[in-house]
């Protein structure tokens, strides 16, 4: 992805916002399940990497690797005490070897990419780097200014195309992953 100085600074804003979110709802119940979801999923995964992390996920879900565009990202984790290992990149393009991660996750990130192109890349190098992953994105608008896009069904099976997904819905998300198993029974 070609990353603009507006895109970055976008994505900061962004990102500050969030934690500032998260802090204040931690105990919602939408937020909280999302949260006990990604972190079940990843449960028994020795190397998990959060994608697109924020200043958040990888704190909550207990995450030492992270990726995200905005530098402030890894400044907002370690003030709150994370010690993992954090790289600048974009989550189309990242520099890790073939499955090198147990688990990915992409939360609520590809809501947030300029074109349907790079949220198809993404899908393909997060399979690249990771044996197991997740992505998630709301199922409907939740008036978030950088959102460029809310995804169908048949929009994120055409994303996800020859990934073997399973795509899920439950209450505000879509929970796409390569799980052989469904997450909501």
């Amino acid at each position: 992805m070609n990353i603009t100085k507006e895109y970055e600074l976008e994505q900061e804003d962004c990102v500050k916002r969030n934690l500032k979110g998260y802090q204040k709802n931690i105990k919602d119940p939408v937020t909280l399940q999302r949260l006990r979801t990604l972190a079940k999923f990843i449960e028994g995964a020795p190397i998990v990497l959060s994608v697109g992390s924020g200043a958040h996920e990888p704190i909550y879900l207990n995450i030492y690797y992270a990726v995200d565009i905005p530098l402030c990202t890894y400044q907002l984790l370690k003030e709150q005490g994370w010690r993992g290992s954090f790289y600048q990149c974009s989550c189309d393009a990242m520099p890790f070897g073939y499955k090198f991660f147990d688990c990915a996750v992409c939360s609520e990130v590809i809501e947030h990419l300029p074109d349907l192109e790079t949220v198809r890349r993404t899908f393909l190098e997060v399979n690249r780097v990771a044996k197991k992953w997740i992505f998630t994105t709301p199922t409907r608008d939740v008036k978030e200014p950088t959102h460029k896009f809310i995804f169908t069904y048949e929009q994120l099976a055409d994303l996800a195309r020859d990934l073997n997904a399973t795509i899920e819905q439950k209450g505000l998300f879509f929970y796409i992953h390569n799980n052989d198993k469904k997450i909501f029974i």
